[in-house]
């Protein structure tokens, strides 16, 4: 085909009698652009659909089942009312698909690296690529089946998007330190950090809303359930800041759409 995505340089092969000459039409800076679209399109998503639900749907999105004071919806809840759920899962989608896509780069990235041909390494890095990939499917999966169209799935798909998400930090932060031997530059301490306090965050939050989760189902006491959202956002939002990390390993990152020409020797 005359396209190609490459991140290879302009370069003439010889083949077959015919000498093909790779030119670059566009380079898009990955990490400026595209990056950090899909990192801020899921943060403007969540912030948009949270907006509607409270300006249209306020009971809604308030009401508790046991009938408990309720003052912040869980996400689960505004998944389940249209608009919001219609705008979540737009963005949603889109931010999915440029991480799925940033997963596959990184896989590459990593592959390349100095001490890729380390069995550990080479390991440790299809597991990454893996944990994100079902991460963001797992997303998928629960934006597009509320709590109250299948409950079953629902819930599945939330404890597998947590778990993928915690196993992905662990993982990830593993390979970091595997692949970039100190002393590290100002990208590569920004990165870091950006893994390290996601995680520990999360980490330290996951226990303490799995408790008000279940003290509101036993006792239904007042906003029980509202601090147990509060945690849910946090640890959403932290999931999304952990993506910050790909865009200082890809900040020197360029794709680039070529065209080849043909010429008969």
């Amino acid at each position: 085909h005359p396209f190609s995505i490459s991140a290879t340089p302009e370069k003439k092969v010889v083949r077959a009698g015919l000498q093909m000459s790779s030119q670059p039409l566009i380079a898009v800076p990955y990490a400026r652009i595209i990056s950090r679209i899909t990192i801020h399109l899921a943060l403007v998503s969540l912030l948009l659909s949270t907006i509607l639900g409270y300006l249209f749907h306020f009971e809604r999105i308030t009401f508790s089942i046991c009938g408990a004071p309720n003052v912040i919806p869980s996400i689960s809840t505004l998944i389940g009312i249209p608009v919001p759920g219609t705008v979540w899962r737009i963005g949603i989608t889109v931010a999915a698909h440029g991480q799925i896509f940033d997963a596959f780069i990184m896989y590459r990235a990593c592959a390349a690296s100095s001490v890729a041909a380390r069995t550990w390494y080479s390991i440790l890095n299809k597991m990454v690529c893996f944990c994100q990939i079902a991460q963001q499917l797992s997303l998928l999966t629960l934006s597009y089946f509320s709590y109250l169209q299948n409950q079953l799935v629902h819930v599945g798909a939330t404890i597998s998007y947590a778990a993928f998400a915690i196993l992905n930090m662990i993982l990830s932060c593993c390979l970091f330190k595997l692949g970039h031997p100190k002393p590290w530059d100002d990208s590569e301490q920004a990165s870091w950090r950006a893994r390290l306090w996601s995680m520990i965050v999360i980490l330290s939050l996951l226990p303490v809303g799995t408790y008000f989760y279940f003290r509101h189902y036993q006792y239904c006491e007042p906003y029980i359930y509202s601090i147990f959202a509060v945690c849910e956002y946090v640890m959403v939002i932290m999931t999304i800041t952990f993506r910050i990390s790909c865009y200082y390993d890809l900040s020197s990152c360029c794709v680039t759409v070529t065209y080849q020409k043909q010429k008969h020797l």
